[in-house]
């Protein structure tokens, strides 16, 4: 994968291999010869720095790879199911107890995901926005022959409507949330995936209007890696290669992907599984351990409210792991295995990171290839002008804002 780190590097051997020369030349007496040379330029020329691109390839996720070679991993995660089940018979015998009989409290899920009303409205909010993501493929084609005919008018013009597209999408999203008060679930679901459409359409534009405007064939030796490995072509994406793009688990537009010969339907049950059983885990800490000393926190602000921030601090850690385990290990795991996709590397690894700049990037690399792509490398040409803390600091900021605008939705 494309790391800062490794462009950093890059810039560093090249500036002492600046250097190296620069002292030969001296001793060689290249310099001080009287001779008029421009001040402050280098006898060296620079090396131009190609720009990155993400190639994908066969390879299984890190905890997929940890629990199948691994038995000591294996007897760890085998540790986790026992909990899990203990957890759930924990929860049904408390229930039971308090009510007499044998009862399924289902009281916190229909605070997450609210009544089947609402679910079934966020499925067809999901549908209109799902409707209006595919329409941008036609229209993309439309501009590639009004490009032809009448030049930067139409690409002006369609950069607009792209723009007037993805910030009336986001406004509509939010108003209809505010308006049929969705529960945090529904919120959260139609604000990720919105932002999903987004950054996809952004990337399926980006990658095939350079072949419009800059066009090359299969026999040209000059373009960047990823032409050689057969991922892009000089074509146009169909639109099919585009659904299949739309459910894929990236956010990298390809032609090609590597891809699995069929199906593994016994993996995807059993990841749709373990989703199920860390998401109702997830909700049976929160029930038992947290939502109490909220319910009570207006008899006794202090107390409880201490309680409630000292419990979720020790669960606020569990929250965090089960959240990249459940949706970038076992719910893209499972996306993956339906569409047959060869490259699992949605996220690196993580929990040996010492440095908080590579556990941000480690934690999901799904968001952090199209940053690094299609916001990093746009900055980077610009690197005369903006200093490199800016630009840093710049995707930091892009990352947290879209990161907490979605979490703090419900909190409306």
């Amino acid at each position: 994968m494309c790391h800062v780190s490794g462009y950093l590097n890059e810039m560093s051997s090249l500036h002492e291999e600046q250097q190296l020369r620069s002292r030969t030349d001296k001793k060689d007496g290249s310099h001080g010869t009287g001779e008029d040379e421009p001040k402050g330029e280098t006898t060296v020329p620079r090396k131009k720095r190609e720009r990155r691109h993400r190639i994908f390839k066969h390879q299984e996720s890190y905890l997929t790879e940890l629990t199948d070679n691994n038995p000591h991993i294996q007897t760890l995660f085998n540790c986790g199911v026992v909990m899990t089940l203990m957890l759930w018979i924990f929860d049904i015998m408390k229930n039971s107890a308090e009510e007499g009989r044998f009862y399924l409290d289902m009281s916190t899920y229909h605070v997450v995901f609210g009544p089947w009303q609402n679910q079934v409205k966020s499925v067809l909010i999901w549908l209109v926005l799902l409707a209006a993501y595919f329409s941008v493929h036609p229209l993309f084609k439309l501009w590639i022959k009004l490009h032809h005919y009448i030049g930067r008018p139409a690409d002006i013009f369609f950069i607009l409507l792209f723009c007037v597209y993805n910030a009336v999408a986001h406004i509509a999203v939010i108003l209809l949330i505010l308006h049929f008060n969705f529960d945090t679930a529904p919120a959260v679901f139609l604000s990720i995936e919105q932002t999903r459409f987004t950054m996809q359409s952004h990337s399926f534009i980006r990658e095939n209007a350079y072949k419009v405007l800059w066009p090359w064939n299969e026999d040209d030796e000059t373009g960047p890696p990823v032409w050689f490995q057969g991922q892009i072509t000089p074509k146009i994406g169909k639109f099919s290669q585009y659904v299949y793009f739309t459910f894929a688990p990236t956010l990298i537009y390809r032609d090609h992907y590597p891809m699995l010969k069929e199906i593994r339907w016994k993996k995807a049950i059993w990841y749709l599984l373990q989703f199920g059983g860390i998401l109702s885990c997830t909700i049976i800490i929160l029930k038992n351990f947290i939502r109490p000393h909220l319910d009570l926190l207006h008899e006794n602000p202090l107390k409880h409210g201490m309680l409630a921030l000292t419990n979720c601090m020790l669960v606020g850690i569990f929250f965090l792991i089960m959240a990249g385990v459940c949706f970038l290990h076992l719910w893209q795991n499972f996306g993956a295995e339906l569409t047959r996709f060869g490259d699992r590397q949605v996220y690196g690894p993580w929990w040996r990171c010492i440095e908080f700049r590579t556990f941000y990037r480690e934690w999901n690399l799904l968001v952090h290839d199209w940053i690094h792509c299609y916001i990093y490398e746009d900055l980077r040409a610009v690197r005369s002008i903006v200093a490199k803390f800016s630009f840093d600091f710049s995707i930091f900021s892009y990352s947290v804002v879209d990161t907490v605008t979605l979490l703090c939705l419900r909190q409306h």
